[in-house]
């Protein structure tokens, strides 16, 4: 199976794929993308096999809109303020988890990671699939995440499904932050400093 191309505007093929439970590329504002929906635990192997990733390291979550994020973690007025300040863009928050998302999803864990993208491909994805998607890398593990599309379709060609053949906008991936318990921890550098996340919680 030859992995399918399709432009911008034919995004509603890679919506399709989603809802059939198969493994797409979309590109975000950081890298390129590898994206399932989150509640298909056969989707969810797949990628793993995929991407080669070791099957005790969680993917995020990455959903369309703010409201979103209240329906799949709980959230404190300081953590709320970090999501109106710097969401969408480049940053993953960590908060603890409700208990409506399958077990799978969180490794049994108490929290999830979740981002907002501003790339207007993937929230045109993001909002015709109508649910949260598991978002990774487009890179085999511990390999360099990939930029152009066309290094995607050339990595996982016959792989996955389809991909949209538009770059993503960085070089770098999302910033992680820990924010439970109304904490600041940084688990991976990116665009989004400490300091602004700081900032942004006691504003």
């Amino acid at each position: 199976m030859e992995t399918r191309k399709y432009k911008e505007n034919e995004y509603i093929n890679i919506v399709n794929d989603l809802n059939k439970g198969l493994v797409v590329g979309f590109p975000t504002e950081t890298v390129y993308g590898l994206a399932i929906v989150y509640d298909s635990i056969d989707a969810f192997k797949s990628l793993y096999e995929i991407k080669h990733r070791e099957i005790t390291k969680p993917i995020s979550m990455m959903v369309y809109d703010k409201n979103t994020i209240q329906k799949v973690a709980e959230v404190s007025i300081k953590q709320q303020k970090v999501i109106d300040k710097l969401m969408p863009g480049p940053l993953t928050i960590v908060l603890k988890a409700k208990n409506n998302l399958p077990s799978f999803v969180t490794f049994n864990k108490p929290t999830i990671g979740i981002r907002i993208p501003t790339n207007q491909t993937a929230l045109n994805v993001l909002c015709h699939v109508g649910k949260p998607l598991l978002v990774t890398s487009a890179n085999l593990s511990n390999s360099e995440s990939l930029i152009n599309w066309n290094d995607v379709y050339n990595t996982f060609n016959g792989q996955i499904a389809s991909l949209i053949m538009e770059n993503a906008s960085l070089k770098v991936a999302s910033t992680v932050v820990d924010l439970c318990d109304d904490k600041v921890k940084i688990l991976r550098q990116g665009p989004i400093t400490k300091k602004e996340i700081i900032a942004a919680m006691e504003e």
